[in-house]
């Protein structure tokens, strides 16, 4: 299977997995469960649009790159996108759909006679999505310029190749005209 096939394979998967099911599966939660996650703090409606943007500007990206030569500077644009959007995937599934807390979560229930608080301190699972992305960024840079100096060196290789053949065809139109 080619690439090209290989990324609308994928882009598809991504954008069922993250885009149509997270957006129908709340419709499917008891109203009961919706209205206790809503009166914790979890708001549930914009985390699934939060999933569902990344799913669709993940799909988008994985066509992009799939479609385009690693050597190209819009294939180290998508990619660099892409590990951004993974990044802010990872985040809002951390955090619960709150970036700006940092991975520290805070859930309140209100219970007969008084309220149970629950902390979710989640910051060293970001800090290791934040160095993550980083070495991710580290590997596409230099993909791209390996896939680079490759394309240079076959290009060199096949004006060499070229050269040769033209300078064989002159000879051979030198002897022939002797």
């Amino acid at each position: 299977m080619n690439r090209r096939n290989r990324a609308l394979i994928s882009a598809f998967t991504s954008l069922i997995v993250f885009a149509i099911i997270p957006l129908y599966a709340p419709s499917k939660l008891p109203i009961e469960l919706f209205d206790s996650m809503t009166d914790a703090g979890f708001d549930i409606q914009n985390f699934t649009y939060q999933i569902a943007a990344i799913g669709v500007l993940s799909s988008i990206l994985t066509v992009i790159k799939g479609f385009t030569e690693e050597s190209s500077f819009t294939y180290l644009f998508t990619a660099l996108i892409g590990n951004g959007v993974t990044l802010y995937f990872t985040l809002a599934t951390l955090t619960l759909g709150d970036i700006t807390s940092l991975g520290v979560s805070t859930i309140t229930m209100n219970i007969a006679g008084g309220s149970n608080t629950l902390i979710l301190d989640m910051s060293i699972f970001v800090w290791f999505a934040v160095l993550t992305l980083g070495l991710q960024v580290l590997l596409n840079i230099l993909t791209f310029i390996e896939s680079r100096k490759n394309g240079l060196k076959r290009t060199n290789a096949e004006d060499l190749a070229i050269e040769a053949q033209m300078q064989e065809q002159q000879s051979i139109h030198h002897i022939a005209d002797e």
